[in-house]
């Protein structure tokens, strides 16, 4: 038990020093890096008060999400 409770103790340490690492020196990542057409890629980072400016309809079908060309959601104008 006393060997494992360090092992966990040095991988919190070796996490907390790669968070740290990365907030001050990693570079950011690109928003949508798989290009995904789902409605929760759709939002600008960082994210706005309201997550959505217009009202989305979903009209593709499950199996037809990575289809190219193949429509996945519908911006409805008006709200």
């Amino acid at each position: 038990m006393t060997i494992t409770g360090f092992l966990i103790a040095l991988s919190v340490l070796i996490f907390l020093i790669n968070l740290f690492r990365s907030l001050k020196s990693g570079e950011k990542a690109p928003g949508n890096v798989w290009n995904s057409r789902s409605p929760e890629w759709q939002v600008p980072s960082p994210m706005p008060m309201h997550n959505y400016d217009q009202a989305f309809e979903v009209v593709g079908e499950p199996y037809d999400y990575g289809l190219a060309g193949s429509p996945y959601i519908k911006f409805i104008n008006g709200k």
